[in-house]
């Protein structure tokens, strides 16, 4: 392999696969910074030796180029042993590698990691958010709700959504309570958030909080209203809301 060409180097790589020799798992290591072929390769191998785990794979993702990161990361979801190399990659440059390392981290079960995966909520690329919000959903930890209630005091609004997201989702005691201050807040997105978590939470007080929601000022806050009382339970004061909206002047709330 030390004098093989890259078509002659994934023959060379595939005979080493069906060798399955433990040996060869630095050669895989090595073939990881290659070519898209040769690192598809690699993680082919080091896959079929049950090597994913190992501390040079592992050391590679840490000090790895974005490249390499984002070609290992779909293959370590769910591998225990890569959760302080995979937590590296929440500080990635590329927030597609961001990305996928709280994807990673949410398939690894390790809840250690969550209050990493909170510094991400302040990210500047939405969809870093939302994976940090999903893998904090999906980990839970006894630490979540003391973050998840430090955030939503945060002077940072993409924070503050994402905060009351997580909190809503367990439904947390202050959870109906921080509904009603975002419904009475300036922020559009924070109101349609704790709107949609409404209808999730069991208290008697949130039909009335959806039907006074349905007469807002702001057709979109209307809208979110009227969607989230039909996941609620049916009564008269509900059904002559849903009726009075059939009237409203924005045809998004009428539909």
């Amino acid at each position: 392999m030390a004098f093989a060409d890259d078509a002659e180097t994934v023959a060379l790589g595939r005979v080493l696969i069906w060798l399955g020799n433990e040996q060869s798992i630095s050669d895989f290591v090595r073939l990881l910074a290659g070519a898209d072929e040769l690192s598809a390769l690699a993680v082919e191998g080091l896959a079929e030796l049950s090597a994913l785990g190992d501390p040079r794979v592992l050391a590679a993702l840490q000090g790895g180029t974005s490249e390499l990161r984002a070609r290992l990361l779909p293959s370590l979801m769910g591998v225990a042993a890569a959760s302080e190399a995979t937590v590296a990659c929440l500080t990635d440059e590329q927030p597609a590698v961001r990305a996928l390392a709280c994807h990673a981290l949410a398939r690894g079960r390790d809840v250690a990691t969550v209050p990493a995966l909170f510094e991400l909520l302040t990210d500047a690329d939405l969809g870093v958010v939302h994976a940090a919000v999903g893998a904090i959903q999906s980990l839970g930890s006894s630490e979540t709700e003391a973050l998840a209630l430090a955030a939503i005091k945060s002077v940072k609004p993409s924070e503050r959504r994402a905060a009351l997201r997580i909190i809503t989702y367990f439904g947390y005691d202050e959870s109906v309570a921080l509904c009603v201050e975002a419904l009475a807040s300036d922020d559009e997105k924070l109101r349609d958030i704790a709107l949609g978590g409404l209808p999730a939470l069991d208290d008697a007080r949130v039909p009335g909080l959806l039907a006074g929601a349905a007469r807002h000022a702001s057709a979109r806050t209307r809208a979110s209203a009227v969607r989230a009382l039909g996941h609620v339970k049916v009564s008269d004061e509900t059904e002559a809301v849903l009726r009075n909206a059939l009237d409203d002047s924005e045809p998004w709330v009428r539909y």
